[in-house]
């Protein structure tokens, strides 16, 4: 039933009725005990941020180091002090929607669209691993604000020369830059 002092006559009392309860039943109190540690375990390892903290450690391997650090900011900052700790098969499209509204009320837009991006991967990553039934977030795009859209203009003449330097340093996908070279070089 627990140690003394941590453990109160009164509780100790209220436990002893609750196992002659289950035996009963035809119970076993200590494999109900042991089922009650299970659940919390299992519990706290199919939590939202358990699950996205997997997912993400998955993914980063095929982002750039900015992009993977952005996403786990915008999960730990925006999403994880709401829904973290549930488990991920109880988390509803509703609550989903409040806590991206949050972001969409401060007009973060850009940040909202991959975050709200980032959840659905996490959810259907939950999915697929049978840790979850749905995705809450699949259907959300559409109740939400999108950022506005801009539209990058060419390079103007005098850009033209720093250009090729600039494309040396770009830090995201290799094929990018290669690609950028090939059509630099083949475009007439």
């Amino acid at each position: 039933m627990g140690v003394y002092p941590d453990v109160t006559l009164a509780d100790a009392r209220s436990k002893r009725e609750d196992a002659k309860r289950i035996i009963a039943a035809g119970g076993d109190p200590s494999q109900e005990k042991q089922a009650e540690k299970v659940a919390k375990v299992l519990a706290v390892q199919n939590s939202f941020e358990s699950i996205a903290i997997e997912w993400h450690n998955h993914k980063k391997e095929n982002w750039s180091q900015g992009y993977a650090e952005d996403i786990l900011e915008y999960l730990t900052k925006e999403i994880f002090p709401f829904i973290g700790k549930r488990a991920i098969n109880e988390i509803k499209p509703a609550e989903m929607l409040a806590v991206l509204r949050k972001m969409e009320q401060r007009g973060v837009l850009d940040k909202l669209k991959k975050t709200r991006q980032a959840c659905r991967q996490i959810f259907t990553h939950a999915v697929i691993t049978g840790r979850a039934e749905n995705n809450p977030v699949t259907d959300l795009s559409g109740a939400l604000k999108a950022p506005m859209q801009k539209h990058f203009p060419h390079l103007n003449v005098e850009e033209i020369p720093a250009f090729p330097t600039e494309l040396n340093k770009y830090s995201g996908s290799m094929i990018t830059r290669i690609a950028t070279r090939l059509l630099m070089i083949l475009r007439k």
